[in-house]
């Protein structure tokens, strides 16, 4: 297969500052983040409903985006992170000290991309499946 670049222009974006996805708060992250929580909440409501919820992901931006979760009745167990925040008024457990099992439901908030593979592999590993076992959130 070889590529090249072709020499007229084929398609052309124009972006620009007052289009409705850049003005208009229904476009906004936290919206994004309340539309995803709320059909979350349907689907966690009919199919899972017995398993504790655990988020993979920990601080200010994490727990804004988490923050629907609670308006729509999902109520979270614990956050896991890199480290253990001994600190802090929510349960959080130290990647290394979590102990995996079908108990538990994982939500995934890590926005890069590295973290989302390592994951991946890891549940990949385990036999862990999307849907069944975890789900990215971001």
């Amino acid at each position: 297969m070889r590529f090249a670049k072709v020499p007229e222009i084929l398609y052309q974006w124009q972006d620009l500052p007052d289009r409705a996805s850049r003005k208009l708060d229904n476009y906004s992250a936290n919206k994004f983040y309340g539309v995803k929580a709320s059909y979350f909440a349907k689907w966690w409501t009919t199919h899972h409903n017995e398993r504790q919820i655990w988020i993979w992901g920990y601080g200010k931006s994490v727990f804004n985006k988490v923050k629907p979760l609670f308006a729509n009745g999902i109520d979270i167990e614990g956050y896991i992170d890199i480290q253990k925040h001994p600190m802090s008024t929510r349960k959080v457990s130290s990647i290394k000290s979590i102990q995996l099992n079908n108990s538990k439901f994982y939500l995934i908030y890590l926005g890069d991309r590295q973290g989302k593979v390592a994951i991946l592999n890891f549940f990949n590993k385990i036999k862990m499946y999307p849907g069944r076992d975890y789900l990215f959130m971001c």
